[in-house]
């Protein structure tokens, strides 16, 4: 799990091969919606990347950079520190990164990088704040696209859906050789789409089964939803919606529900093409599950 500690071990390790290194924290300020009341307390510095650009109003839902260390020796304001870490670990909202820059030039260059382009010419914001879409942007991006992406750091560090917190290199450029806005061919565009298909399900979980959802915590949470997503589809249930009723299912009844007498012959129809979930789940009348994903 992601602790002020952790942060500190890494500043520390990066630091000696990089001593001239700025640290910044970003931040999906949607995730965590009571960072703004604390750095405020703070008074520590920080920036919205949504100024200046046509979202500049929207605060509660925009990247923020905060530095959370100047070029001493160590990180600074380690309550802020402990309270970043212990809201934001599950949230999907926390990004590290170490540069040379200023926050003013390297806040410049981080706002360039929200623009993109998919396919039919079509603008679009890139979420690459949400340490979810960087993820797969990693496995996505070309080789030379993420040289020049990630050229405004000498390292990014991401906290993935477990509270673990992820290494990426990069090759710091005085010079950003990136050009806006970033390009994502068709494929590229499908690849991030359908990883966001896990995230689209959590969503929906915790707004259809709010009080069981709420029983699973912090890392919890990811390994229930990839080992029922896994087991929804050896019944050859592929389809998001459905996915999401069988992961309800498995919420409310337990997550054994499907070696049940009471369920066990229905999942076996779906798996042999003769149903599908949703018409078993109306016609038992789980009007709370059913209801929930209309």
């Amino acid at each position: 799990m992601l602790t002020s500690q952790s942060l500190r071990d890494v500043h520390a390790t990066h630091a000696n091969k990089h001593p001239n290194d700025f640290f910044y924290l970003l931040v999906d300020h949607a995730g965590m919606p009571g960072l703004h009341r604390e750095l405020q307390r703070s008074k520590i510095e920080w920036v919205s990347l949504f100024e200046g650009t046509t979202q500049v109003n929207a605060l509660s839902v925009a990247p923020l950079l905060v530095c959370i260390q100047t070029r001493s020796p160590t990180l600074r304001d380690d309550w802020l520190l402990r309270w970043i870490c212990e809201t934001g670990a599950y949230s999907s909202s926390l990004m590290l990164i170490a540069s040379r820059l200023s926050m003013r030039v390297l806040a410049e260059r981080l706002t360039a990088r929200l623009d993109a382009k998919i396919s039919e010419d079509m603008d679009v914001l890139l979420r690459y704040f949400d340490p979810r879409v960087f993820e797969q942007m990693v496995r996505v991006l070309s080789v030379e696209q993420l040289a020049s992406f990630f050229s405004v750091a000498s390292a990014w560090w991401y906290v993935n859906r477990i509270g673990e917190l992820q290494a990426v290199e990069a090759q710091f450029s005085e010079i950003d050789a990136f050009g806006s806005p970033l390009m994502l061919s068709a494929r590229q565009e499908h690849e991030l789409v359908e990883a966001s298909e896990i995230d689209q399900i959590e969503e929906q979980l915790r707004r259809s089964v709010p009080d069981e959802f709420a029983r699973l915590v912090g890392a919890e949470r990811h390994r229930f939803l990839v080992r029922h997503i896994d087991a929804a589809r050896e019944f050859r249930i592929t389809s998001t919606r459905e996915l999401i009723l069988y992961c309800a299912l498995a919420l409310v009844y337990g997550p054994d529900f499907s070696t049940r007498p009471e369920w066990a012959p229905k999942l076996d129809l779906i798996r042999e093409g003769k149903n599908e979930l949703s018409d078993v789940v109306a016609s038992l009348n789980e009007s709370s599950i059913y209801k929930g994903n209309q």
